[in-house]
């Protein structure tokens, strides 16, 4: 091979190596919020679900009000069958590009209470790092989650995604 043939190459090779890395850095860059934040955007109904170590499927709902308030349910389920549940309500805030969740009360199916912590409140910091439309990616500092906006009537049942989210069938 010439020098002028290795030379054309080495270019050539730069010159996709640079389109790849800028294609890259632009997949990433558009994966973040896509507008600053607010309360309005991060409101509403979001169900996601997720597969355990158990085998078990864990799915939830969390319901955030434009007032700052929040519901969020859980379920873990074998199949159909729900095998635990818990309610976790408080208040929640966008700061930036994160939400912070107050939590002052949890309940299973038998009982209510405060969170064990010396000022009996728990908090939580939740970051963004994609917010389009239905969907919703975010993280604590321990795991990452995704989650669909759903119509403020679904009632979380094992077995039964919502419709318009890729765990329902047929999606």
């Amino acid at each position: 091979m010439s020098l002028t043939n290795t030379t054309s190459m080495i270019k050539k090779t730069a010159l996709l190596a640079g389109f790849g890395l800028t294609s890259l850095l632009t997949a990433c860059a558009s994966h973040g919020p896509s507008a600053p934040l607010t309360q309005e955007n991060l409101s509403g109904s979001w169900y996601g679900q997720s597969e355990e170590n158990d085998g078990t499927t864990l799915i939830w709902v969390n319901h955030r009000s434009t007032e700052g308030k929040f519901s969020l349910t859980f379920r873990k389920c074998r199949d159909t069958t729900p095998v635990f549940f818990q309610l976790k309500e408080g208040h929640w805030v966008e700061k930036g590009s994160s939400y912070i969740t107050t939590t002052t009360q949890l309940s299973d199916e038998n009982q209510t209470w405060q969170p064990a912590t010396p000022n009996r409140l728990y908090v939580e910091k939740y970051d963004v790092q994609y917010l389009e439309g239905n969907e919703l990616h975010y993280s604590n500092s321990d795991e990452s989650f995704v989650a669909y906006k759903v119509d403020d009537s679904y009632q979380l049942t094992c077995g039964q995604p919502p419709a318009g989210t890729p765990f329902a069938k047929g999606a």
